[in-house]
């Protein structure tokens, strides 16, 4: 599998499982809680985000 396709899949992955634990907490939690999971996946979604555009830029893992 080449790096990019290994790359976005991973991303995808992750993007989905952040957004199903963000829900669960947002849903368990409250609307406090579930917006500093929210605030701290986003501050982890941008860093991913950064990541995975270097990774395809730079066409290196």
């Amino acid at each position: 599998m080449a790096t990019g396709t290994a790359a976005v899949a991973l991303g995808l992955a992750t993007l989905a499982n952040m957004l199903t634990k963000a829900g669960i907490a947002w849903t368990t939690g409250g609307r406090q809680v579930g917006k500093t999971v929210v605030g701290s996946y986003l501050i982890a979604l941008i860093g991913g985000g950064i990541s995975l555009w270097l990774t395809l830029a730079l066409g290196r893992a």
